[in-house]
């Protein structure tokens, strides 16, 4: 909506007028301060005494009447004028949220052409971890970094943190996994639909050529799926899904628990959300199942170090990937 120049007001259709020089009254407004309206259309005391033998005596209003509906009309107006202004903050901070998204996605490759605001904002999350948290990621990224993420969170936070970077601290880290082109990947065939499907949803806001995103296929007798094997969360899920993981295509999914400060939450930065499919059963009874995972940040997740990641991935400062894992799990794990 548009809004008459600053020059003008909607007070100005009322008699403002000089309580030394006017007859008139005082109107408390809403945000408590006052103004002084004046009395019989404006006219000043010398008006007022020039004209006494002209008054109208059969005017139908009293003088109080004017008064108590001027201060009605005076209230209903400033009140209609805050909820007006409240709604216009509100629609920009809106458009404000709305932009800064796409704005940041449309532009993922052309950093330079970023809203300054919008990589201020971004510089901003990077700095909170880095000083914070003493977690410098991005171009900042050095092998302090993955010591640190290693001794503080665990060792698949570190390690997964070090494959989205361009220069390595630890490639052992991959060393029993196999390199995927994409999801087209002709290693992994009968899982491409989902695969295409689950990194075009995950990477959306990004606006990443989903050809162009690798995939690591963990081998079960990696040291990551072997972690995961007896997670004690992981196992849980498992046996409380068993039979969707075996019997249904979907399969089932879960979140690795954030315990804060009470234990190193390795699996939840690592890989948090997972999807859990293709179960079956060898003619030992022991456990096969592949974990399906993307490596991006949730823009729900307001944890400094999801956000400090996603501003680095949104400036091309993280590489995007998927994994899966083949997770072996005998069978005495599952009784």
């Amino acid at each position: 909506s548009s809004h008459s120049s600053t020059n003008s007001h909607w007070t100005d259709k009322f008699n403002i007028g000089d309580p030394d020089e006017d007859d008139g009254h005082w109107v408390t407004m809403p945000n408590k301060k006052h103004i002084f309206i004046k009395d019989n259309d404006g006219q000043s005391r010398t008006a007022l005494s020039s004209n006494a033998k002209s008054y109208n005596s059969s005017n139908s209003t009293s003088d109080s009447d004017n008064r108590k509906r001027t201060e009605e009309h005076i209230i209903r107006k400033q009140k209609e004028l805050d909820e007006d202004n409240k709604r216009r903050i509100e629609n920009k901070e809106v458009n404000k949220k709305s932009t800064g998204e796409t704005g940041r996605a449309a532009n993922i490759n052309k950093s330079d052409n970023l809203d300054e605001s919008i990589k201020e904002k971004e510089k901003s999350k990077i700095s909170l971890v880095q000083n914070v948290m003493g977690f410098p990621i991005g171009k900042n990224y050095k092998g302090a970094c993955y010591n640190l993420a290693k001794e503080l969170i665990g060792p698949d936070t570190a390690g997964m943190l070090d494959m989205a970077h361009e220069k390595r601290n630890d490639p052992a880290y991959t060393k029993e996994a196999i390199e995927l082109d994409n999801w087209d990947d002709y290693r992994v065939a009968s899982d491409k639909v989902f695969l295409k499907k689950k990194i075009s949803k995950e990477f959306r806001d990004y606006n990443f050529n989903i050809n162009d995103i690798p995939g690591y296929f963990f081998k079960n007798n990696s040291e990551p799926s072997k972690r995961i094997a007896k997670d004690p969360d992981f196992l849980k899920k498992i046996k409380e899904d068993i039979n969707k993981i075996i019997n249904t295509k979907d399969g089932t999914s879960m979140e690795f628990p954030n315990y804060g400060k009470n234990r190193k939450s390795n699996l939840h930065y690592a890989l948090g959300h997972i999807d859990i499919k293709n179960g079956h059963y060898d003619k030992d009874g022991n456990l096969h199942v592949k974990i399906y995972d993307t490596y991006d940040f949730n823009k729900d997740n307001q944890n400094p170090l999801n956000q400090a990641g996603r501003a680095a991935m949104m400036k091309g400062e993280l590489k995007p990937f998927f994994t899966i894992h083949d997770i072996f799990i005998p069978k005495e794990d599952l009784e």
